[in-house]
């Protein structure tokens, strides 16, 4: 008995899986891609959460991606496939060295919307933040008292 209840369980989460909720022109490269650098996945991803956050930058680090969306029909499960862990998003209140900061805590590569991040490399090969641009202007980046605030989101790994 239970494992008829569970079948059609399965079933009725295969359906809802398979529904379509849109259409991939290109595909998004995420986990493999993700690994040498931004993505368009990446980029898509960071702009979900900026605009689910309400926020002024998102932050969306690569070993969250798990899979890539090919051309053709999406549905939930491709979704599923890309994002599978049950995270959730999370909004703080920062200046711009702490964001410089935060950035720079991540090491590796991650994918940004809503601001423009320039990086370099020190002496020691390390990515440092170089300049980080909202909505066109420069942000002081080297003053830890700084009364501006931006609201960042991220997942609730990060």
């Amino acid at each position: 008995m239970l494992f008829r209840s569970m079948d059609s369980f399965r079933q009725r989460i295969a359906a809802k899986l398979s529904e379509e909720i849109g259409y991939a022109d290109a595909t998004f490269h995420g986990r493999r891609e993700a690994q040498k650098g931004e993505t368009n996945l990446g980029r898509l991803v960071a702009q979900a959460y900026l605009h689910a956050g309400k926020a002024d930058l998102s932050i969306v680090n690569n070993g969250g991606l798990r899979s890539d969306i090919k051309t053709g029909h999406v549905d939930l499960g491709d979704v599923l496939a890309v994002l599978p862990f049950n995270n959730t998003l999370c909004t703080f209140q920062v200046n711009p060295f702490e964001i410089k900061q935060y950035i720079e805590a991540l090491g590796g590569i991650f994918h940004i919307s809503g601001m423009k991040v320039e990086l370099t490399k020190d002496e020691n090969g390390k990515r440092r933040v170089a300049a980080i641009k909202y909505k066109g202007r420069t942000l002081d980046i080297t003053n830890p008292n700084s009364k501006s605030k931006f609201v960042v989101v991220v997942n609730n790994f990060l």
